[in-house]
Parts: C-alpha cells; structure tokens; sequence
C-alpha cells in the first residue's frame, strides 16, 4: 500500500515538472518572437 502511495507521489512531481518545463519553453518561445519582432520593427 505505501509503495503504491509512493509511486503516485512521484507521478505527482513529474507531473509537476513537465508543467513546469512547457510553461518555460513557452515563455522562451515568446521571448524569442517578441525580440525578433522588436529586431525588425
């Protein structure tokens, strides 16, 4: 029982981590099409 309880915990935290890591590729993403359109502006 708590190894099932474990597994789900770590699932939880990867979860966490893949949210984490769209929202920064996300923000990067924005970041380089708002410095490209600022460069041509």
């Amino acid at each position: 029982m708590a190894l099932i309880k474990y597994s789900m915990k770590i699932h939880e935290i990867s979860n966490e981590n893949i949210n984490i890591f769209v929202k920064l590729q996300n923000d990067y993403k924005l970041h380089v099409r708002n410095y490209k359109l600022n460069k041509n502006g």
